[in-house]
């Protein structure tokens, strides 16, 4: 602590760090959510045929749109 000089941009402190509890998304939130970020990446990507390519990955993946994991959890 010699060394220490205020102002010299350290500081000694002290925080509490509790977990805060993990808060879950709903299946209707992740579904609107994982649709809005589909339209945006293929509007973006390919406009001429956004609507299509969309249907397509929809119709393809449809538990994964409605908002089911991977691991089938919800």
């Amino acid at each position: 602590m010699d060394q220490w000089v205020a102002g010299a941009g350290y500081v000694i402190s002290w925080e509490l760090v509790t977990p805060q509890p993990v808060k879950r998304w709903s299946k209707e939130a992740k579904a609107k959510v994982r649709e809005a970020n589909l339209r945006r990446r293929m509007e973006k990507k390919y406009p001429l045929f956004a609507e299509r390519f969309i249907f397509e990955e929809l119709t393809r993946r449809r538990a994964y749109y409605a908002g089911e994991d991977r691991e089938g959890r919800t």
